[in-house]
């Protein structure tokens, strides 16, 4: 029994010690191999063993345990987005942007956990109804909790929720018949902010998969102040992971093979 990456063999739920490994008296039939990798992941094998034959098994290098092995553990990042949102009440679209510090925590292969604490700032004129005119400036400050799953090496989907406050400071102008316009003092109007978001556009790239840009779909809830609303927001989000307290003296990843 041979892997390409070093781990742990087990055998119908059995373990045969480290690779490389012979086994010389299994019963003949089916058997289930599983190989547990230092590195992180698994690989599940059926072989067929016959009475008198030997059955090589090998696992093969696969590009996505390699990025593993550089990636796994708490990595530190900075991102920026640009975000567009619609409030519950019909308002216009409304641009901003935010930038978050990231912590990540590769899982395994297929997953990662992510925590985006970030700040944004935000801007809308001319919103309200009938005399009444509202502009307003919104700065929200919020974390973000997220699943993220990769499939392969390069793209991945996201899903996670928000948890916040909205800091908003709101012009109020309303306008007489007669024309006359009075405007109140601004006021500031902080809330909570809850939401939850999906991405199921998300690609990585560079040696480590350190880079990634995405496209966001969330809603949002903003509530307590004097005018609660609701929003869904679209982001289009890029990121760089640099830190990497765990990786460093890996090899680079091999062209990825398929197990025989």
């Amino acid at each position: 029994m041979e892997s390409a990456d070093p781990g742990t063999v087990s055998i119908d739920g059995g373990d045969y010690g480290r690779t490389p490994v012979d086994i010389p008296r299994l019963a003949p039939g089916r058997h289930q191999v599983v190989v547990n990798y230092v590195a992180g992941g698994s690989d599940t094998r059926r072989v067929v063993t016959r009475p008198g034959a030997t059955t090589p098994v090998t696992f093969e290098a696969r590009e996505s345990r390699g990025l593993f092995a550089r990636r796994k553990g708490v990595h530190i990042g900075l991102g920026a987005e640009g975000v567009f949102w619609v409030d519950s009440h019909g308002g216009p679209l409304v641009p901003g942007g935010r930038a978050f510090g990231r912590m990540s925590y590769a899982t395994s292969p297929g997953v990662d956990l992510r925590v985006d604490l970030g700040i944004g700032a935000f801007f809308c004129k001319d919103y309200g109804y009938g005399a009444t005119k509202f502009q307003y400036t919104s700065v929200p400050v919020t974390a973000r909790f997220d699943a993220q799953f990769n499939f392969g090496t390069v793209y991945s989907i996201a899903l996670g929720v928000d948890l916040g406050v909205n800091f908003l400071l709101l012009d109020a102008t309303t306008t007489t018949k007669t024309g006359a316009q009075a405007v109140t003092a601004s006021t500031l109007d902080p809330r909570a902010q809850v939401g939850i978001h999906a991405s199921l556009l998300t690609f990585r790239f560079g040696d480590d998969r350190q880079f990634m840009v995405s496209a966001q779909e969330g809603v949002l809830v903003n509530y307590g102040g004097d005018y609660p609303f609701g929003a869904f927001e679209q982001t289009f989000a890029f990121s760089w992971l640099f830190s990497h307290p765990r990786g460093g003296g890996a090899p680079p990843a091999q062209d990825p093979a398929k197990a025989e």
